[in-house]
């Protein structure tokens, strides 16, 4: 299957997905950003490529 169906497929599923599994996709998209906030401040973390642990 051509990549672009499958990117097709994906866009157009998950909005449906998360309707029926009653996930507010914004809701959820702010709570990862602001666990990867913490995980990852700016002064810290701004161009480096290792682990939270690391930091």
């Amino acid at each position: 299957m051509p990549v672009y169906l499958i990117r097709l497929l994906v866009v157009r599923l998950c909005p449906i997905l998360s309707h029926d599994l009653g996930i507010d996709v914004i809701a959820a998209s702010r709570e990862k950003i602001a666990k990867n906030a913490h995980k990852y401040p700016v002064d810290k973390a701004l161009g480096k490529h290792a682990k939270y642990t690391e930091l």
